[in-house]
């Protein structure tokens, strides 16, 4: 059991005579998972076990921590959705031993563990012994407002982007919580899902219940397919799933506004057709815009703004602004320099579907075959 949960293997069912396959295979992903060593921010190459410690607590706490100074965080533009009485009522209710057993139950087994190294398993099969406790501790956090601080005490894995990374920039910071924290917060989830399609608007499709990757890819296919001018910007920030799509529902409502103010020009397909100006997938973002020089400076404006008040902030080395065929290349100059954000002149693939551009070819589906293969 032991090395069947550090080995990770889920393909194979797990017994005595599987152990020596487990133990291998734990080997294996440990040598592929360590990290030997590291180009640091000064250029120097480091394997020194303290040295790629220290610098890594200095890389990933300069990256995720806060260090815009205190400041007005105000960010009010447009209506916005209200929370009807009924919603507010299953939001506020008091927590039932049945909710965070449901929330417990919802977690994998063998997830890795945070700090105290309980896995899930070890709650679910000595629920008749820890229950009481559990649902008492999560239902004070929910009366009081607060709980102990070590209860969201975290590790932080760092994952390998690539197969050989290189820099901190080719690791990705996994946080591994406690059990305890994780039920408090599935609890908070499984109470705000059902009323996210009301509070959401039509441009976030990520999370939310109905809502899927195909429905944005399918509308953004459709506008390359129908190329008029318009900037599409795409970029990445990665920050917790629902808190997110209800901040960034905040920038939505702010560009929604300014397009019925006249300020954000957004793009049709056709002259009948409805107008789009965004649409968002957690944090993948397109937009939609008019390639004027105005445009562009009030959409850096805008998300200006929305940085200082949130906090996010936009990605330019990873992001691509896509131009319809006849855009002079003075334009797309001019708006490079403004922006910042390079361009491109082939989308690729948009949340794992291809985009293509023009009449499509046999090669465009040359992908298929090649997955089916592996």
């Amino acid at each position: 059991m032991l090395w069947h949960q550090k080995s990770r293997e889920k393909w194979i069912k797990f017994g005595d005579r599987n152990s020596s396959f487990f133990h291998a295979q734990t080997i294996i992903r440990r040598k592929k998972n360590r990290i030997h060593g590291l180009q640091l921010p000064n250029g120097t190459w480091t394997s020194d076990d303290t040295i790629l410690q220290d610098e890594a607590q200095k890389y990933f706490k300069n990256l995720l921590a806060n260090t815009q100074p205190h400041q007005n965080r105000t960010f009010n533009f447009g209506p916005h959705p209200t929370i009807v009485e009924p919603s507010k009522i299953s939001l506020t209710s008091t927590i039932t031993k049945t909710e965070v057993f449901n929330a417990l139950n919802s977690m994998k087994p063998y997830k890795a563990p945070g700090p105290y190294g309980f896995q899930c398993i070890f709650f679910k099969q000595y629920w008749h012994i820890v229950g009481d406790d559990i649902f008492h501790l999560v239902q004070s956090a929910f009366q009081n407002g607060h709980f102990d601080p070590k209860i969201s005490s975290t590790l932080i894995a760092l994952i390998p982007k690539i197969d050989s990374p290189n820099t901190f920039k080719d690791l990705r910071p996994i946080i591994l919580c406690n059990i305890i924290y994780k039920i408090i917060t599935i609890v908070l989830v499984h109470r705000l899902r059902p009323i996210l399609n009301n509070i959401i608007g039509p441009y976030q499709s990520s999370f939310l219940p109905s809502r899927g990757t195909s429905d944005n890819s399918i509308v953004l296919q459709e506008i390359v397919h129908f190329p008029r001018p318009s900037h599409d910007l795409c970029q990445g920030d990665p920050l917790s799933p629902y808190l997110f799509i209800l901040c960034m529902e905040k920038l939505s409502v702010a560009i929604s506004s300014a397009v019925l103010q006249g300020e954000w020009e957004p793009i049709q397909i056709t002259n009948n057709g409805p107008q789009i100006s965004h649409l968002f997938f957690a944090d993948d973002v397109l937009l939609f815009i008019k390639a004027k020089n105005a445009q562009i400076r009030f959409v850096a404006d805008l998300f200006d703004r929305f940085s200082k008040a949130s906090g996010l902030k936009i990605n330019l080395s990873k992001s691509r602004a896509f131009y319809s065929t006849g855009t002079p290349q003075r334009k797309i100059s001019s708006l490079t320099s403004i922006s910042g954000i390079r361009n491109t002149s082939s989308l690729d693939r948009y949340l794992g579907f291809p985009i293509i551009k023009g009449r499509t070819k046999r090669s465009d589906f040359f992908f298929i075959i090649e997955k089916n293969a592996h």
